[in-house]
């Protein structure tokens, strides 16, 4: 599955678009950086799972966050505007 073309990449957007409504995501916070398959953050914390603290690209893409994101004093993200256009969508 190539998770940035259409309509993968909108599919995973609206997952986001509702994840936001609960919470912090990890894809907002420019702490994230994607690693190859996977997401770290650089300011140390353990986002996931895995043995170096890091999460799952897809996981990230979906919405999913790590507990740690939720009170972190260093999470910065700009607020999302997401944009519908035709049958894609834009986050």
């Amino acid at each position: 599955m190539d998770y940035f073309t259409e309509p993968e990449a909108s599919e995973l957007a609206k997952l986001r678009i509702e994840a936001r409504k609960k919470r912090r995501i990890t894809y907002d916070c420019l702490h994230a950086i994607v690693d190859s398959d996977k997401v770290k953050c650089n300011k140390g914390n353990h986002i996931g799972t895995a043995k170096d603290g890091s999460m799952d690209l897809v996981s990230v893409l979906r919405g999913r966050s790590a507990k740690v994101c939720q009170n972190c004093k260093d999470y910065n993200a700009d607020t999302v505007k997401a944009k519908i256009i035709g049958h894609r969508v834009y986050d």
